[in-house]
């Protein structure tokens, strides 16, 4: 499993523009059974792992970070055994590195995270409101933002977190239209970044209500959430997520007020963006943009029962599109 580090340490070290250039990796092997995970470490901080009603920092074998030595380095990994219910933070070191009070020179450290995830945690927070309450204690003790970046993953299993807190604006909860709709929930959205994570908590709940789950709650997320980061990006308006459920399918369509047209765009290998229409064009049903008032609604459809792929159908027309390279 570390071989993987020791390649993509060759890859840093034969293609970066400067030596000065390094990079802090954490990586991940979950077992089959999701009762193990194998962590490897090259200059990153460790992970906190909460299991059995505690939050710990996990003690692990720890290598240089990717770049420092150019040759081969015998980097480690070591299993945790975390039995069923459990969640292991990863985060980078802009988190920690902050002040523990504005007027402090003692950096927040890695055990005021971990008391700070301990009290989250208590309160039934869900994945994306443990990673929100993080991010805000951190800031606060800070005085100010911080001046490192910082990125965090939450890996849990279902039975670890409570469920997910709407913040967003729910309207419809049931269809009259002659569609056939079983059910039929709406959220509105600003264009902001914080808008895709309230639509995945929104998709989760919809699913559960609904009892969806499995191949067809992932496509639906994935679909959902490339839908509203499209629009957030390029509409910049506000927005409207629609959920529709009919006795054969689940339709997603996020309203928007800009009238670019969408457009499924061909993207080199190398890209690191502009593949999220290509994405739910790929696991949907079909799907489509309809003019709506000044701006349009852009849908997808995915099958309740999941389908073999040789029985998707095709987009019902063809799909608008934004001139732009950074359509994701």
């Amino acid at each position: 499993m570390v071989d993987v580090l020791d390649v993509l340490n060759t890859v840093l070290t034969s293609n970066r523009p400067s030596e000065e250039m390094f990079a802090t990796v954490c990586c991940l092997w979950v077992g089959a059974d999701r009762r193990s995970v194998t962590v490897a470490l090259a200059g990153h901080p460790p992970p906190l792992l909460a299991s059995g009603g505690k939050v710990e920092v996990v003690e692990l074998a720890a290598g240089p970070a990717l770049g420092i030595i150019e040759q081969g380095y015998p980097w480690e990994a070591d299993t945790l055994e975390v039995g069923d219910g459990w969640t292991l933070l990863c985060y980078t070191d802009g988190l920690i590195e902050g002040l523990r009070a504005p007027d402090s020179v003692e950096r927040f450290g890695i055990e005021a995270l971990s008391e700070a995830a301990a009290r989250l945690l208590d309160g039934q927070a869900s994945a994306d409101a443990l990673l929100d309450g993080l991010l805000g204690v951190v800031r606060e003790a800070n005085g100010q933002d911080l001046s490192d970046d910082v990125a965090m993953l939450c890996l849990t299993t279902s039975q670890q977190l409570g469920p997910a807190r709407e913040r967003g604006v729910m309207t419809g909860q049931r269809s009259s239209e002659p569609d056939g709709s079983e059910a039929v929930q709406q959220l509105g959205l600003s264009p902001d970044a914080s808008s895709v994570t309230l639509a995945r908590r929104f998709i989760r709940q919809f699913a559960t209500d609904h009892s969806l789950d499995g191949e067809v709650l992932e496509r639906l997320v994935l679909v959902g959430t490339e839908l509203v980061t499209n629009a957030v990006l390029h509409a910049r308006t506000a927005l409207v997520l629609t959920l529709e459920l009919s006795p054969d399918r689940v339709r997603v369509s996020v309203k928007d007020r800009s009238s670019a047209p969408a457009v499924l765009g061909q993207q080199p290998p190398e890209a690191l963006s502009g593949r999220g229409l290509a994405m739910v064009s790929a696991v949907s049903r079909e799907w489509g943009v309809d003019p709506a008032g000044v701006g349009k609604r852009v849908w997808a459809e995915i099958d309740r029962l999941p389908r073999p792929p040789s029985h998707r159908r095709q987009a019902a027309q063809p799909a608008l599109v934004i001139p732009s390279p950074e359509d994701p």
